[in-house]
Order: C-alpha cells, then sequence, then structure tokens
C-alpha cells in the first residue's frame, strides 16, 4: 500500500511538472504570436500613415511649385506689360511734339505770308503754342509713367506671392516630412515591443525547461529515496 502510495505520488510530481512545463510553452507561444500579432498591426497602419504622408507631401510640393510657377508667368507679363506701355508712351509723346511742332511750323507759315514779324501778340501766340505743348506731352508722361509704376508694382507684388508660397511650400515640406519620419519611428517602435515581447517568451520558455529539469530532479531525488526507504522495491 505504501509503495502504491509512493508511485501515485510520483506520478502525481511528474503530471504536475508536465503542466506546469505545459503552460509555460503555451505561454511562451502565445506571448510570441501576440507579440507578433502586434508587430504587424501597428507596422502596418504606421507604414500606411506613410505612405499616406509620402504622397501628401509630393502633392503639396507640385501645388505650391505650379502656384510659384503661375505667379511668376504672371509676374513677368506684368513687366513685360508695363515694358509695352512705356514704349507706347514714348511713341504717342513723339507724335504729340510733332503734331505740335507741324502746328508752329504752320502758324510760321502764316504769320509769315501775312507780312507780320514774329513780334508782340503773334509771338505770344507761338510761346503759348509752345507751352501747351509742353504741357501736353508732361500730362502724357506723368499719365503713362502713374500707368506703368501701377503695372510694375502689380508685377513686384506678384512676384513676392510667387516668393511667398515657395516658402510656404517648404514650411508644408518640414511638417510632411516630419509626418513621415514620424510614421518609420512608429514602425521602429513596433519592431522594438516586437523584440522586448519576443524576448520575453524566449524568457518564458528558458524559465519552462528550467523548471521541468528542476522538477525531474526533484522526481528523480524522491525516486531514489523511496527506493533507499523501500517505500518502493
Amino acid at each position: 500500500m505504501r509503495g502504491m502510495t509512493a508511485v501515485v505520488t510520483l506520478i502525481v510530481g511528474a503530471i504536475g511538472a508536465g503542466m506546469s512545463y505545459y503552460s509555460q510553452k503555451s505561454a511562451a507561444a502565445s506571448q510570441t504570436r501576440i507579440a507578433n500579432s502586434n508587430f504587424l498591426l501597428q507596422s502596418q497602419a504606421a507604414e500606411m500613415q506613410r505612405k499616406t504622408a509620402q504622397f501628401q507631401f509630393e502633392q503639396n510640393q507640385k501645388q505650391f511649385e505650379i502656384e510659384k510657377q503661375q505667379q511668376m508667368q504672371q509676374a513677368n507679363m506684368l513687366r513685360g506689360q508695363a515694358d509695352n506701355e512705356d514704349a507706347a508712351s514714348r511713341a504717342r509723346i513723339a507724335a504729340t511734339r510733332k503734331d505740335y511742332e507741324r502746328m508752329q511750323a504752320i502758324q510760321r507759315a502764316r504769320l509769315a505770308k501775312s507780312g507780320v514779324v514774329e513780334a508782340g501778340t503773334p509771338l505770344d501766340i507761338l510761346a503759348e503754342t509752345a507751352g501747351q505743348m509742353e504741357l501736353a506731352i508732361a500730362n502724357q508722361h506723368f499719365e503713362s509713367s502713374l500707368a506703368t509704376q501701377r503695372t510694375r508694382f502689380q508685377a513686384d507684388m506678384t512676384e513676392a506671392g510667387a516668393w511667398n508660397a515657395e516658402f510656404q511650400g517648404a514650411m508644408q515640406g518640414f511638417r510632411d516630412q516630419s509626418e513621415i519620419a514620424a510614421a518609420g519611428s512608429r514602425i521602429a517602435g513596433a519592431n522594438i515591443e516586437r523584440l522586448v515581447g519576443l524576448n520575453q517568451a524566449k524568457q518564458m520558455r528558458r524559465e519552462a525547461t528550467a523548471g521541468l529539469i528542476s522538477s525531474a530532479g526533484s522526481l528523480y531525488s524522491s525516486y531514489s529515496n523511496m527506493r533507499y526507504t523501500g517505500a518502493i522495491r
């Protein structure tokens, strides 16, 4: 009877050791699955965020570059328009001067035919005509200069808008690249968590093996003692 009890005790101990080993091994396997599963989910989410941020970065840069080029083209067009206005103004002023000079020549010719000496009232007429000519030319020059200055100012403001678009593009690019880098960091962090989980699972397997070896040693020691004391034969 005592021998049977001893055998049962050994069997129960062996079963307990086996169940403990199996439980720890199962827990280690579960830890491994969880670590890999978490890494897969986190890395996929982070990779999707990285790709989205990369796409957004490229689209934003294209948009800002298009905006900059459009405004630069507009600024160049306005400067060309101002140059054309200058040229047209010079042509109008030259035409006005010729018209007045032609008018003065006609006045002189008529005065000469009438036999009037260019003194007194006739001279005043010629002086008034010359004054009107200079006033008209000065007025034309002022108006055209004001128009071209306004156009060139618009060109400068448009070009400033182009450079502002480039600056805004650089700032947005910095934000987008920061998001890309953050997504990469999340992938790296997920991998670190996976490695930590795998290391824990490895440690659990080691502990399971060590526990099994320890239990086996204890059972063998108990068996030896039982044999020595005659509890089992």
